[in-house]
């Protein structure tokens, strides 16, 4: 029986991180919980979701782009947690982003064993993901931009043990002056773009540096191999180019 390459490609990809993330927090460092718990969406995507048949990736793809998402003001300088509970929030139709908004809601009451959230709030980086052989998670980031505003970015995939399934990078704009984050689709378009001509791909977003890696996958199912393009995306201060 053969094995799917491209499961394997992306679960050795995922225990790398997990490798340089160290453990799984079920218990991890104070956040603002308080704060946090005002966080509102201009248009919760449960809404959309109640009168749309998909679902997953696929709904929060369908709505992201046209909704603005506002962040708790009741702090002067918000970071992931703030910005990734409000993105969680907003869209809940994937597991790990239900996880990891329960988890930053409360997280001295987190418990789960299935899912594992890796928290490091002073590198900018949030990460929650299934503790399975199979790809679901949800990773964020974010930057600081030259011109005072701060660039978030999520990153979701789910993929069953066939390595079929589907991905979504999403970025905002994040105006400390009036605390939303505004969708920034060109820099999934510029992804994806580069990304058809390979079957699948997948980015880890940067816990260390500012770089995002990416890689596309070409899948020979008749020789049972894959191969892989590691590619960069340069960060120059206010957005991404791909390093060529």
């Amino acid at each position: 029986m053969k094995t799917n390459v491209l499961a394997i490609a992306l679960m050795v990809a995922n225990l790398l991180l997990m490798a340089c993330n160290n453990n799984p927090k079920t218990n991890s460092e104070p956040v603002e919980s308080d704060n946090m718990k005002d966080v509102v969406t201009a248009t919760p995507a449960d809404t959309i979701a109640d009168n749309d048949p998909a679902s997953g990736i696929v709904a929060i793809r369908k709505a992201w782009t046209d909704t603005p998402i506002k962040v708790s003001a009741n702090t002067s300088t918000p970071g992931i947690e703030q910005f990734a509970l409000a993105f969680c929030k907003a869209y809940p139709q994937i597991e790990t982003n239900k996880v990891l908004r329960d988890y930053l809601l409360s997280p001295t009451d987190y418990k789960n064993e299935l899912y594992g959230v890796y928290s490091h709030p002073n590198d900018g980086f949030l990460r929650c993901l299934m503790l399975v052989e199979t790809v679901h998670e949800t990773m964020t980031c974010y930057w600081n931009r030259k011109n005072g505003h701060k660039l978030f970015a999520a990153f979701m995939e789910e993929r069953n043990e066939s390595g079929k399934g589907d991905c979504l990078a999403v970025f905002y704009d994040y105006n400390p002056a009036t605390d939303i984050m505004t969708p920034e689709p060109a820099q999934t378009d510029m992804i994806e773009q580069r990304m058809k001509k390979y079957d699948n791909y997948s980015l880890i977003l940067p816990q260390e540096g500012k770089d995002i890696t990416v890689y596309g996958y070409i899948i020979d199912e008749e020789m049972d191999n894959a191969d892989s393009k590691e590619l960069t995306l340069k960060w120059n201060g206010l957005t991404f180019e791909w390093d060529e």
